[in-house]
């Protein structure tokens, strides 16, 4: 399945200030923090992002602005490949972040370079309906990143060709709502199987303004309780 980065170039985002900013800190801090703070527990990924955001003599910190910038764009164009890619790979998706980050943090350091938004990694998980709302049609979910829950960020649930549903993330990064038909069908006609059957997806819209970025997430789920895809 291909899914459209347009909600990436569209986003709008209030996630308020538990996330830290660069303000007060050296330039670029904030990506330095995150690429750290993304490449935790990956001996790999910590290894190479030490390389990334060296800042060693004869290391990146060399290269000339003009690079730096071209790098940012370049890795950021390959973040947008691997999502429209049919599966993205998730352990892909938070390399190229955690190169992503570097390559702001390097750029920003140099004499006129420019502040970037921080990007953050979503992790969307397909909930159990609450207890009152037992029957199928009902569906949950909730977004966190590194700074905790997500909120205020659009969850959309579909399910088949017509039966969908979404909502705006709580305080707890949740969204729970019924799947609807928004295909009408005349009277006495409820629709075919295809029309209401198939895998769940769910997708995380994802938001931004000028310090962040919530990066999309998608969650596919085939049969109640497993999935077929992972976060992506």
């Amino acid at each position: 399945m291909q899914h459209s980065t347009k909600p990436l170039l569209a986003m709008c985002f209030l996630l308020g200030a538990s996330w830290a900013l660069a303000q007060g800190k050296p330039a670029g801090q904030a990506h330095l923090d995150s690429a750290r703070a993304h490449a935790k527990g990956q001996p790999p990924l910590v290894a190479a992002m030490a390389k990334w955001c060296s800042t060693a003599e004869g290391s990146t910190a060399a290269i000339p602005l003009q690079e730096r910038t071209l790098r940012l764009l370049s890795v950021e164009a390959a973040y947008q490949r691997e999502r429209q890619a049919e599966r993205p790979d998730t352990a892909r998706l938070r390399s190229l972040v955690v190169e992503r980050e570097c390559a702001a943090f390097q750029e920003a350091r140099s004499p006129g370079g420019a502040e970037h938004p921080v990007w953050l990694l979503s992790q969307l998980r397909v909930l159990r309906p609450s207890p009152a709302h037992a029957d199928d049609l009902y569906v949950r979910a909730t977004a966190t990143n590194l700074a905790g829950p997500v909120v205020g960020s659009r969850i959309t649930f579909s399910r088949g060709l017509h039966m969908s549903c979404f909502g705006t993330t709580d305080t707890r990064g949740q969204v729970q709502c019924k799947l609807l038909d928004t295909h009408p069908h005349g009277p006495g006609s409820e629709g075919t199987h295809q029309e209401h059957a198939g895998p769940l997806v769910v997708t995380l819209a994802g938001t931004a303004d000028s310090h962040r970025i919530q990066l999309p997430a998608v969650v596919i789920q085939t049969e109640k309780g497993h999935k077929a895809a992972k976060n992506h």
